[in-house]
């Protein structure tokens, strides 16, 4: 609903601000993380990381182009 409303105002309507960063790690939540995919490891599961939404030029900087599967009939070149 927000982004709605923004892209009707219109983006530059709204100032940008640069949020604060934080360097330190939670320690808690890594552990938590590592007992949460491992739960799934162990029953056989695999994580995939899909960047099915990315323009041609863009996957290579992440996937070797020979491991790239396209689609026939893709609704758009993006």
């Amino acid at each position: 609903l927000i982004e709605e409303l923004a892209r009707v105002i219109g983006y530059n309507y709204f100032k940008p601000i640069t949020l604060p960063v934080t360097t330190s790690i939670n320690i808690g939540n890594i552990d938590f993380l590592e007992k949460y995919l491992s739960f799934f490891i162990v029953r056989g599961y695999h994580e995939t990381v899909s960047f099915s939404f990315l323009p041609k030029n863009s996957q290579n900087s992440f996937i070797k182009s020979s491991n790239i599967i396209t689609i026939k009939n893709p609704i758009s070149e993006d």
